[in-house]
């Protein structure tokens, strides 16, 4: 029988990787573009960009929750959690980690399925735009939707990959170490 490689080296994994840190990256950069255009034109020309705010507003919340799915994909938000560092037996440890995923998992998945069935239809048959360059509002807030979804399919794959950690194998068929 073939071994399935671990999520992580195959190519959806991967691609995600770098779409989310294409976007963090050239969404920073446009945020700073319009920040110092702007500051330069206010200063400089005594004038505006027009429509910089709406278009800064709009990557300000697709930054945030881009970021927060980022965080999630790659298992890396900020915790302080001191309960762990209480628990000295390990297999006690991991059913606490378990049971830490778990929660978080409900807790994503509600929020998620509130942001498809509540939160989604109603800002897409608002139909209200931006006062300046008329940009549907909808483009700056259907990111809820989608990173709430990512961030849920973050949560119950970190959920089975702490229930189930794979192991390394090297070259010569030797186990490496267990990943948690």
């Amino acid at each position: 029988m073939k071994k399935l490689k671990p999520i992580e080296e195959t190519f959806i994994w991967k691609f995600m990787d770098k779409l989310l840190s294409a976007f963090l990256v050239l969404g920073s950069a446009a945020m700073l573009f319009l920040i110092v255009g702007n500051v330069i034109m206010r200063y400089v020309f005594d004038s505006t960009l027009f429509g910089a705010e709406e278009i800064l507003d709009f990557l300000i919340i697709w930054m945030y929750w881009i970021g927060g799915t980022y965080g999630s994909f790659e298992d890396s938000h900020i915790s302080a959690d001191m309960t762990e560092l209480l628990i000295k037996d390990e297999k006690l440890r991991h059913r606490y980690r378990i049971v830490v995923r778990f929660v978080t998992m409900i807790i994503v998945g509600v929020f998620c399925y509130w942001s498809l069935t509540n939160y989604a239809p109603k800002i897409i048959s608002a139909g209200s735009t931006t006062p300046g360059l008329h940009i549907p509002y909808v483009v700056g807030k259907i990111v809820l939707p989608v990173a709430l979804t990512l961030m849920f399919l973050c949560s119950v794959y970190w959920f089975i990959r702490t229930i189930h950690p794979y192991q390394k194998t090297q070259t010569n068929g030797e186990k490496e170490g267990t990943e948690q």
